[in-house]
């Protein structure tokens, strides 16, 4: 089994409240160990919206581990906002994988008027401003 693979069922505690939480969708950005353990972990529950992978290599695992799912190159290339966009990229590629989707067709289209959606990076060592900074930049 290959470490992209989920190789065991979430523990119980997530599925008995499967049933109270609202339907929530989740992209993720990037698609090394990080995003995919993300991203299967959401497969598993159907949240995953959408994946980007920057590499044609990494997208072919993606289309693969996720076929009926969207998976992109970049940020500007996603069609539909989810309620959370999680970005699982190294540290330094988080403030311009947050722009790119801030410059997103859908991004000015949707969220900018409703601020419903979410975003957050899996860094520990920068601050959750790196993503409004982003923002700041990008619009």
């Amino acid at each position: 089994m290959s470490s992209h693979e989920l190789q065991r069922p979430l523990p119980m505690s997530f599925a008995d409240h499967a049933g109270t939480m609202p339907a929530m969708r989740a992209g993720v950005i990037g698609a090394g160990n990080v995003g995919m353990s993300v991203a299967l972990a959401l497969h598993a529950h159907g949240h995953l919206a959408w994946i980007v992978a920057r590499s044609p290599q990494r997208r072919a695992e993606c289309s693969m581990a996720f076929p009926s799912i969207p998976v992109y190159e970049n940020g500007e290339d996603i069609e539909t906002l989810p309620d959370w966009i999680i970005i699982s990229t190294p540290d330094a590629a988080i403030a311009r994988a947050a722009k790119e989707c801030f410059r997103a067709d859908v991004w000015s289209e949707t969220a900018v008027k409703s601020h419903d959606v979410v975003m957050a990076h899996c860094a520990g060592a920068l601050h959750a401003e790196v993503i409004a900074d982003a923002l700041d930049d990008a619009l």
